[in-house]
């Protein structure tokens, strides 16, 4: 489990139903977010899922620089037990701020029942530097900065906190440029917004940046390579060279289909279906476990969300390696 993530666990019963309202699910959650906030490092996040009964199912406090995996599979860090959620949901990683909020960086790990935004707009991979709420089957999610929703602390009831939450904005954004960072797009048009370029207050409005979602990883790709991929299984042997626009995107690697490793040897179960996802932020290549059964390691050490050196190994469970080379 993650250093600095907390996790408490509840598991509901009832049968499906609509996921409640933002305002209902913040309500509810409140005392717990608000706990979980109290003394925490102010780069971190909190975050809480409310079912359909109005209970809340799980929350979790994320350090700067961590991740957490929600899903229905026993070793997601927030675990939603119902039927209609996805072994691995999504992963939500935290990068610290510069002087503002966290940015949040939250990925659909291709499942069937993608995340909604507030708006009921389908969120493949977002950004976001600020609170938001998200609806992931009959659960309504919400993420808030441990500063509180506006940035000044947690007001003594959730209505007090909602009044005082900025506008949401939400951009649609094509992954970077090669040496421009993830948070670049929601800087830039929070400074259109503003009239100056600070990034060190609390922003007027929490902006949702949608980026494309993570894509399968396959011989095919367009683009010049930035780096190149090598993944040992079971006596097999394959290579890939990545582009900047699909490793911006995110590469998913595992046995199930939507990672296009299909090994039919038994060994291989020591992989997880998604066992881990590669991604580039800005001028850094990350690792993040996504709830594997087995690990991802780099040498003898395990890791769950990790800072790739140029050229590295990583071992997958007991039985498989990927190799990552930035060219």
């Amino acid at each position: 489990m993650n250093e600095g993530t907390r996790i408490f666990d509840v598991t509901i019963g009832g049968t499906p139903a609509i996921a409640p309202g933002p305002e209902d699910a913040f309500s509810a959650a409140y005392p717990r977010l608000s706990a979980l906030a109290a003394g925490a490092d102010p780069a971190s996040v909190v975050v809480a899922a409310v079912g359909p009964d109005g209970e809340v199912a799980g929350a979790a406090l994320v350090a700067a620089r961590s991740a957490v995996v929600v899903g229905r599979h026993s070793e997601c860090h927030l675990r939603l037990p119902h039927a209609s959620i996805s072994l691995r949901q999504i992963v939500i990683l935290v990068r610290p701020p510069d002087g503002g909020a966290p940015i949040v960086h939250l990925w659909d790990l291709h499942t069937p029942q993608p995340m909604l935004t507030e708006g009921n707009r389908p969120g493949g991979a977002l950004i976001v530097d600020g609170a938001t709420c998200l609806t992931i089957g009959p659960y309504a999610l919400w993420v808030v900065p441990a500063r509180g929703v506006a940035g000044r602390g947690w007001p003594s009831d959730a209505f007090a906190a909602l009044l005082a939450r900025p506008r949401v904005q939400y951009l649609d954004q094509k992954p970077p440029e090669p040496a421009m960072p993830h948070a670049a797009p929601a800087r830039a048009a929070r400074a259109a917004h503003t009239g100056d370029d600070s990034w060190g207050s609390w922003p007027e409005r929490t902006l949702i940046t949608r980026v494309p979602p993570p894509v399968v990883l396959d011989a095919s790709d367009d683009g010049p390579p930035v780096g190149s991929l090598r993944f040992r299984y079971a006596g097999q042997d394959e290579r890939y060279q990545v582009s900047a626009e699909r490793l911006a995107r995110g590469v998913l690697v595992g046995r199930y289909d939507r990672c296009n490793v299909l090994a039919a040897d038994d060994d291989i179960n020591a992989i997880s279906r998604v066992h881990v996802l590669l991604v580039r932020i800005g001028g850094e290549v990350w690792a993040i476990d996504t709830a594997s059964t087995n690990g991802v390691w780099l040498g003898d050490r395990e890791v769950f969300a990790e800072v790739l050196d140029d050229r590295c190994s990583l071992g997958l469970g007991t039985v498989g390696w990927l190799d990552w080379q930035a060219l």
